[in-house]
């Protein structure tokens, strides 16, 4: 049963995961950046939907996202609740933490308008958009740093979609598996729909089995839409500096918001060395997509670039900063899963 699971789930999500077990591996350079002291969990749910629903690739992860933090605020939110902003138990309220971040931020020194939440979901990429009573939904949710403490909340909220369901349709949660960072099961924290009390494994990065660094033209294929903005710029298509400098700003600042950690990392030197990098070609297109708050009512876009694009003048001191990427996503609305790439 793991194991039927866990292949189910093997598509391109599971494949960045994969690592060279080559006795020659890509060092971490000390001068430049040091592994980030953040902690990630990988959780794999399954999901089955108790009659027919509709979900194509594109939306999976909008409607995880949307559906999963209406449930988790008003099961741990006063309704009365004037917000993080200004909430008196925002220091332990987990909502705060994981959906309004913003105010851990120190004073506007940062000058980011949004702070990444301190979690994202990987839905399966397989294109079938049918899912139902046999056909179940799997998906991935990776916890940073203190949200790995709060993932009680996170099995109670899937499980009350029992009743409140999926894009209305009523859920029930099989299953959750604890994955080391092969993709392996190390840990059932659900099984057969009931609670099994398994210890979730906390991972590293510096545990990170990292291949050498390739001596030439090398290829990255966006898996889900990749927004990124470079340069007060927004790129249509991805340069390899613009995803460098995003992946070390998302990798600090989800070290400082839940690890209460500065990441060690001398940012200008990373900046100027990815400079050097150039796009040779690229293949795919601009992909346009909308959501609505349910708690604001704002209309928010999910666009970005999806497809594979060919780079090259990569300084080998900073390839343990791209693969490190791939693990955590990358631009904008990266909690929905957007932003995910796998270096070829």
């Amino acid at each position: 049963m793991l194991g039927a699971i866990v292949k189910i789930v093997g598509t391109e999500f599971d494949r960045m995961n994969e690592r060279s077990r080559d006795e020659t591996l890509t060092p971490m350079p000390d001068e430049l950046y040091r592994y980030p002291p953040l902690r990630v969990a990988r959780l794999l749910f399954e999901l089955e939907p108790l009659s027919h629903m509709h979900l194509p690739v594109e939306i999976r992860g909008n409607v995880l996202r949307g559906s999963f933090g209406t449930i988790f605020q008003r099961s741990v939110c006063d309704p009365n609740c004037p917000g993080a902003a200004r909430c008196v138990r925002r220091e332990i309220c987990a909502y705060a933490m994981l959906f309004e971040p913003q105010w851990r931020l120190e004073g506007d020194r940062h000058g980011v308008t949004d702070a990444p939440r301190g979690f994202l979901f990987r839905p399966t990429q397989h294109p079938d958009p049918n899912f139902g009573p046999g056909q179940p939904l799997h998906f991935e949710l990776r916890l940073f740093g203190q949200a790995i403490e709060v993932i009680p909340f996170f099995l109670n909220a899937f499980h009350a979609m029992a009743s409140c369901g999926l894009r209305g349709v009523p859920t029930r949660l099989i299953s959750v598996l604890s994955l080391d960072w092969s993709g392996s099961v190390c840990a059932e924290l659900v099984a057969g729909g009931k609670v099994a009390h398994g210890t979730p494994r906390t991972l590293r990065m510096i545990d990170l089995a990292l291949p050498p660094a390739p001596s030439g033209p090398f290829g990255i294929r966006f898996i889900t839409p990749t927004w990124l903005r470079h340069e007060r710029r927004d790129e249509l298509v991805p340069s390899l500096a613009a995803l460098l400098c995003r992946v070390r700003d998302r990798l600090s600042f989800l070290s400082q918001l839940y690890e209460l950690q500065d990441w060690s990392a001398n940012f200008g030197a990373i900046k100027a060395l990815a400079r050097e990098t150039r796009t040779l070609e690229s293949r795919g297109q601009w992909f346009e997509d909308s959501r609505r708050s349910s708690r604001t009512g704002q209309v928010m876009p999910l666009a970005g670039f999806v497809g594979e694009v060919l780079y090259t003048g990569l300084s080998p001191a900073l390839w343990p900063l791209l693969m490190l990427g791939q693990e955590v996503h990358v631009g904008r609305h990266a909690v929905w899963g957007n932003g995910g790439y796998h270096v070829m």
